[in-house]
């Protein structure tokens, strides 16, 4: 049978390599348009993200050649989607996430968020409050990412530390892949 999910070992060369779902997964995104990225998975030709609703509904449907997408239209704010991908290769389809895996469920920002987030950000000394405030929403990279630059400034910030240590539980715990603080996980306010 086809290897469905692959494993580190190289004992067979035949076993493809880890094909999964990076983002957005268990997480609230800010973006109502948010960039889908999974890792290719081998031999793959192309791919079909579905992303759906909570109802189980097909929202978006898209062939694309490489591992992203970004949907044409944006997606409703303050709801909870699912998706998958499904890996073209000469051997059949590879869908991701397979079972046992948990579904790949994210949840888009609510309306009022953004501006609360810059409401949080003009000010420096809001930096806990802001990291809170992510945290709250289920945007784990965004808090892990300002607990990180609070820790930055002042290493001996108690409570910066002990809420960066529960929003990497949480992480863990929803299975999310730890990302690099950056662009990934900055807001619009910016722009």
């Amino acid at each position: 049978g086809m290897v469905l999910r692959g494993n580190d070992d190289n004992e067979n060369s035949n076993n493809a390599p880890a094909f999964a779902l990076l983002a957005p997964v268990g997480e609230t995104v800010l973006e109502n348009a948010p960039v889908f990225r999974w890792q290719k998975a081998a031999n793959a030709t192309s791919y079909r993200i579905s992303i759906l609703d909570a109802d189980f509904n097909e929202v978006v449907t898209a062939e694309v050649p490489g591992n992203s997408f970004t949907p044409g239209k944006p997606l409703k704010r303050g709801a909870k989607y699912l998706w998958r991908v499904a890996a073209q290769t000469a051997n059949g389809e590879i869908i991701a996430p397979q079972p046992p895996q948990p579904p790949a469920v994210f949840r888009v920002a609510a309306e009022n968020t953004e501006s609360r987030i810059q409401s949080l950000q003009k000010n420096e000394n809001d930096r806990l409050k802001l990291a809170v405030y992510y945290a709250q929403e289920g945007m784990l990279d965004a808090a892990a990412c300002t607990l990180k630059e609070i820790l930055a400034k002042n290493p001996k910030h108690n409570a910066a530390r002990r809420l960066l240590t529960q929003v990497e539980q949480w992480k863990k715990e929803n299975q999310t892949t730890i990302q690099r603080c950056g662009p990934s996980t900055a807001t619009k306010a910016d722009q």
